[in-house]
């Protein structure tokens, strides 16, 4: 469930893996719908917006740890080493999906700089 969580957050949000195990649970906001990211790549603390689905997905995960997905990079990497290699994808990494969130951002209307935001570029020429 863990990996699948991650998963999910890094399609539709296109967070960082170090972004998505960074997560704390005091991080987010319910009463606003929304994610703090304190350590960022580019040294700028982000705050997203969270659809009612991915705050139903939180919801769900159980709280066992203070971080949201108490699991390591390295437990990512394999898991989705084992994703890839079964879906017959060996060139597909786990960063690819951060730039196929910033393509459905554009796909639904919002502006260079407003995509830039979210997704924590400083260039927009990294979207």
């Amino acid at each position: 469930m863990e990996f699948t969580s991650v998963y999910r957050a890094a399609r539709r949000n296109g967070m960082r893996r170090g972004e998505l195990l960074s997560i704390r649970w005091r991080d987010i906001d319910f009463d606003n719908s929304t994610l703090k990211i304190w350590k960022t790549k580019n040294g700028h603390p982000r705050r997203i917006q969270l659809t009612p689905k991915a705050i139903a997905t939180i919801r769900s995960l159980p709280r066992k740890d203070e971080r949201l997905f108490p699991i390591t990079g390295n437990a990512i990497r394999l898991a989705w080493e084992r994703l890839r290699a079964r879906a017959g994808l060996s060139d597909l990494r786990l960063h690819d999906l951060r730039h196929d969130a910033a393509s459905r951002f554009f796909e639904v209307g919002p502006s260079v700089p407003e995509v830039t935001l979210i997704s924590g570029h400083r260039d927009p020429l990294g979207c």
